[in-house]
């Protein structure tokens, strides 16, 4: 498959046909592995049967991947990305696969840089802001939010508030996220996160940096789009 002779929207086009089939892909696979070689896989991951499944994986740009909770599931190789769609004609593309090859499952109780996942969130919003394929917005969109909720709600994975001993309720920010958000609000050089993170800091605040309900409503697609809008 050739791209490189094709338009920069032609491009884009070719690539969320690709996506959206590759992921089906994966996910059939995964449901492949675990109804066909899980036995003998766990038993024995370099026998010759399980060998020759994790070859028949990567010729077809897959590869499995154990997640944090020590599961495994097929998912897309990056090389297969990068083979077909790096260096596009389309700058937009260009980002978000670029991005796209570099997000990793951030771990069970992450406790690394927060600013490479800061960095993360102004790259994400970069990418979206060049974005003009509604779809490539879309996707776009699914990795800022997914990062916005992270400093504003936290994860499963990501604790961001201290947690009330006696009932297990949600208490005040973590003093290291209330810098992050403090840092956002002051960076004008990324109006999206600039005008998003200054209204949650001044509900925040009002709270005096605890946890308060309708804290989700900030981080919604819904709330990320009113933003969009203005900006755009």
């Amino acid at each position: 498959m050739n791209t490189q002779c094709q338009s920069s929207e032609q491009q884009v086009s070719i690539f969320l046909i690709f996506d959206k089939f590759y992921k089906r892909y994966s996910d059939a696979q995964t449901d492949h592995f675990y109804d066909q070689y899980v036995p003998s896989y766990y038993r024995d991951k370099y026998s010759t049967k399980s060998k020759k499944y994790a070859d028949s994986l990567r010729s077809a740009g897959l590869t499995l991947v154990l997640s944090s909770t020590e599961e495994m599931y097929v998912s897309y190789s990056p090389a297969i990305y990068l083979k077909y769609f790096a260096n596009s004609n389309s700058k937009p593309l260009n980002s978000y696969v670029d991005l796209l090859l570099t997000e990793k499952d951030i771990g069970e109780g992450y406790d690394g840089d927060y600013s490479i996942l800061v960095d993360r969130l102004k790259k994400w919003e970069t990418s979206l802001l060049s974005a003009q394929h509604p779809d490539l917005i879309e996707k776009n969109l699914y990795h800022f939010k997914y990062y916005s909720r992270l400093f504003m709600n936290g994860l499963d994975n990501t604790r961001i508030y201290k947690i009330n001993p006696d009932n297990s309720s949600k208490g005040e920010m973590l003093p290291e996220f209330q810098q992050i958000v403090l840092n956002l609000t002051k960076d004008q050089s990324h109006p999206l996160i600039y005008r998003l993170f200054n209204s949650f800091h001044e509900e925040l605040s009002k709270h005096n940096y605890e946890y308060f309900d309708g804290i989700r409503t900030f981080c919604s697609e819904v709330t990320i789009k009113e933003y969009l809008q203005i900006i755009k």
